[in-house]
């Protein structure tokens, strides 16, 4: 993994990141990588553009099945 500093944090950032980890059981070096690691997961519509895409590439069944399944109830 790669380390990296960050200087100048604002005083109030600090205490907030300090009282989080309190709150959660965590060390402050835990509790920014757990903030970081949030802060890059997708939005909401990041993540329905991305399904968006995937399904336009799945191939598409305009059959209703529907009829089969009820046939095939009615059979037995």
């Amino acid at each position: 993994m790669t380390d990296f500093l960050i200087r100048d944090i604002d005083q109030h950032v600090l205490d907030q990141l300090r009282s989080r980890a309190e709150q959660h059981g965590r060390s402050l070096q835990a509790e920014i990588k757990q903030t970081l690691k949030k802060s890059v997961r997708l939005s909401k519509e990041e993540s329905l553009e991305l399904l968006e895409r995937m399904r336009d590439r799945l191939p598409h069944f305009d059959d209703d099945s529907t009829p089969l399944i009820r046939e095939d109830r009615d059979s037995r």
